[in-house]
């Protein structure tokens, strides 16, 4: 007789190498994910510094302003749109993608040397 199907010992052989590929990758995904919103959070940072020295170099404005004052400016787009739970702001919010803290309160110290103007973000 030819019976033709899987025994079980090839089926518990391929349930342990899934598992053992399970075990592998999820880990590294986790990794991977959260190396990808630290990467945002910086690129968030780089961005609230940028729209900091243009708003700087249109207004003349130095000093301390808040990430509120650049989205009211229309300099940085908020993540949460008025209407959100989180978010109460006309003008919306703009929120840390690694913990969702609200950054609208946050400031950017700004300042000119020669000619030249540099935005600092204080957490």
């Amino acid at each position: 007789m030819n019976k033709k199907g899987f025994t079980l010992i090839e089926i518990i052989a391929v349930i342990a190498l899934l598992g053992i590929i399970i075990v592998i990758a999820v880990p590294a995904i986790a990794s991977m994910r959260q190396t990808a919103l630290e990467k945002e959070v910086e690129a968030q940072i780089n961005s609230i510094e940028s729209a900091a020295v243009y708003y700087s170099q249109d207004t003349g404005v130095t000093g301390n302003i808040t990430v509120q004052t650049l989205l009211q400016s229309g300099y940085l787009d908020p993540t949460y749109e008025f209407g959100n739970n989180e978010c109460n702001e006309q003008v919306g919010c703009l929120v840390r993608p690694t913990d969702n803290v609200l950054l609208n309160n946050k400031t950017v110290q700004i300042t000119k040397t020669n000619n030249k103007t540099k935005a600092e973000y204080q957490d």
